[in-house]
């Protein structure tokens, strides 16, 4: 849901709002309800939580398809995605007040069998129109506008999806995974009139949250609003994503968008390696490609220091310590090759160790020699803690110490 400031209003102090619902509907859903002819909507004061003037009665405008972004090369399995977008126009008159407005509309559940949601609770989506508080005299805002397109996602694999927005106004924008809202009863599709705020938030099932709605191994740029990751296994999930607004560094209001998305059991073929490698204990490495796709057939890796193998999973050891750019081409050439790189880090290892003069006699001086190791080069500085509790001069910086 997202407002726009249309213009001054009819009596001075009042400004014109138009305020847009979008609703998604998957058109491979079983047994999901039709998008809604109608639906309510309801505006509060955030002064004080209470409904202003009468709900609103909105029919379903445009009714579009969801574009769909093209499906990975050499793709197996593919889902047949199709969604269905229905678009919901409120032109409403408010007066200037300190908090601003939240207009809301309720739903009474979710589709069955999502992954990271209890099918219970419904659902609540809201735009909150920011007030006075704290803005100049004549401050207009609008919303951003989230992108509408789509990618496919197969399980256990890399994938990206774009939740980016453009602002009208070009406010900075930070996005971040948040908690989506229940709400609704459990009976009525279309609750009239809609609760006031606050809303609570959904419960997620063990292993997700509102700031890991896809699992550990999925995150989001702030900056981008590019979700990024590994997918989790097959099927729908709830994603929230929230925008925080700011002009010339000040807050301005908070934006959501909360859509289902389906993980399919498909597979693809392709290059992934971790972002990063690092060893500070030798100079070999073992690889792998983190993709293990049986469309994956040759592979090219390029170690960044001259050498090359076309082993599935090689070993190299690297002469010098340094930083390297690793690179694996697979299926080389072919018409499902694809490649990717990787920063590699091989640092000096070093082993700490030391030997004493045992036995331990009282107040005989124990002599401590060091017997630290390296791989690369040698150890030129010392800190020793002798572990005396109660004083401040147990310890040395010789590379041999005594100590009594």
């Amino acid at each position: 849901m997202i407002y726009e400031y249309t213009g001054p209003g009819s009596t001075p102090g009042f400004k014109y709002y138009r305020i847009t619902l979008k609703l998604f509907r998957d058109e491979n859903c079983i047994n999901c309800a039709a998008m809604p002819p109608e639906v309510v909507i309801g505006i509060f004061n955030n002064d004080d939580n209470r409904r202003y003037g009468p709900n609103h009665s909105v029919n379903l405008g445009t009714f579009s398809a969801m574009p769909i972004n093209p499906l990975p090369p050499c793709i197996t399995n593919p889902p047949s995605l199709s969604y269905m977008v229905g678009t919901y126009v409120l032109v409403v008159q408010l007066p200037d007040n300190v908090a601003g407005y939240t207009a809301a509309y309720q739903t009474c559940c979710r589709i069955d069998g999502i992954m990271n949601v209890p099918n219970s609770g419904g659902a609540t989506y809201i735009c909150r129109i920011p007030g006075t508080l704290n803005r100049p005299t004549g401050f207009t805002d609008m919303s951003p506008r989230f992108n509408s397109s789509i990618d496919v996602v197969c399980y256990n694999k890399p994938f990206t999806l774009d939740f980016s927005a453009t602002d009208p106004d070009a406010d900075s924008l930070v996005y971040s995974f948040c908690h989506g809202f229940n709400g609704g009863s459990t009976t009525n599709a279309n609750p009239v009139p809609p609760d006031a705020p606050p809303y609570g938030f959904i419960q997620y099932t063990n292993g997700f949250s509102g700031d890991k709605p896809l699992g550990n191994l999925a995150t989001i740029n702030p900056a981008t609003g590019i979700i990024s990751g590994i997918a989790p296994d097959a099927g729908k999930y709830v994603v929230s994503v929230c925008i925080s607004s700011y002009r010339n560094g000040e807050y301005i209001s908070e934006h959501r968008k909360d859509f289902i998305i389906t993980v399919a059991p498909c597979d693809f073929g392709g290059a992934q390696l971790f972002p990063s490698y690092l060893s500070c204990d030798g100079f070999t490495f073992n690889f792998e490609n983190l993709n293990t796709s049986p469309l994956n057939i040759t592979y090219y890796w390029d170690f960044g220091d001259g050498n090359t193998s076309t082993s599935p999973n090689p070993s190299h050891t690297y002469a010098v310590a340094g930083t390297y750019t690793l690179k694996l081409v697979v299926n080389r050439g072919g018409s499902c090759s694809d490649s990717t790189t990787s920063t590699l880090n091989v640092f000096p290892g070093y082993f700490p160790g030391f030997t004493e003069n045992s036995p331990i006699c009282k107040d005989r001086p124990l002599q401590f020699r060091d017997a630290t190791t390296a791989n690369y080069g040698s150890a030129n500085a010392w800190k020793w803690d002798f572990g005396v509790t109660g004083i401040s001069n147990d310890s040395s910086r010789l590379q041999n110490p005594t100590y009594s």
